[in-house]
């Protein structure tokens, strides 16, 4: 079994859900292209495969919209789908910051 711990709005550990034997644990970095939004804690031995970005496309590829309407979906993964839309949220900020900043300003 794994843990998966996220972090609340103060920064402070929480756990958001446990995967067991055969579950795929990192795919959604994959799937959506973007950096990681939580961490996978061992509870007790597992065992574990690494794949890169190649070798999951190749060996997900026919299941990628499963997956992806999973992700959309299933409770187990509320707590990605709102980081990530805080995540895009405070780019979107940024990029409003900038875009301000690059305005000539009116005399």
């Amino acid at each position: 079994t794994v843990e998966v711990i996220g972090r609340d709005s103060n920064g402070n550990n929480i756990k958001v859900c446990e995967f067991t034997v055969g579950d795929c644990v990192g795919e959604l970095e994959f799937i959506n292209n973007h950096k990681c939004v939580a961490d996978v804690l061992a509870v007790g031995e597992v065992r574990t495969a690494k794949m890169n970005r190649k070798h999951f496309e190749m060996s997900m590829g026919p299941v990628l919209d499963v997956l992806k309407r999973t992700a959309e979906s299933s409770n187990v993964y509320e707590y990605y789908r709102l980081t990530q839309e805080e995540m895009k949220h405070a780019d979107d900020k940024d990029n409003e910051k900038d875009n301000e900043k690059d305005e000539p300003e009116e005399e």
